[in-house]
């Protein structure tokens, strides 16, 4: 973590006008790149760096985040995948993928193990 938190502050030193790990879901993504092109900054908080750490320690990929991110919506698997223009069965092995590897028996389960282990906000 302290290594994430020298490279945010040598990007600002810099002017870099925003910083994201690339853990970062790509809905964070997507509001990172409107604030910059509005004019203004964007960075991530101490805190948020830490997040990355788990998502590391459950070995999930960025799209199994992306996934996981859209659950406590209460979306469907058809609604994912019309959001992150992908198939329903794509969806659908990124859920299976997400609750083995999370320990997980269901969506329910999946988003609390998320929200308790900062996966997910």
């Amino acid at each position: 973590m302290h290594y994430q938190s020298e490279i945010l502050e040598r990007a600002k030193a810099v002017g870099a006008s925003a910083f994201v790990t690339k853990g970062a879901p790509i809905l964070e993504l997507i509001e990172i790149m409107n604030c910059i092109s509005n004019g203004s900054n964007k960075f991530m908080k101490a805190g948020e760096l830490q997040q990355s750490k788990p998502a590391i320690e459950f070995n999930l990929t960025n799209r199994e985040l992306e996934v996981l991110s859209l659950l406590p919506t209460g979306v469907t698997a058809s609604a994912i995948a019309g959001m992150l223009f992908l198939t329903e069965p794509t969806v659908k092995t990124h859920l299976s993928a997400i609750y083995r590897k999370l320990s997980a028996a269901n969506r329910a389960q999946a988003v609390s193990i998320a929200l308790t282990n900062n996966l997910i906000s």
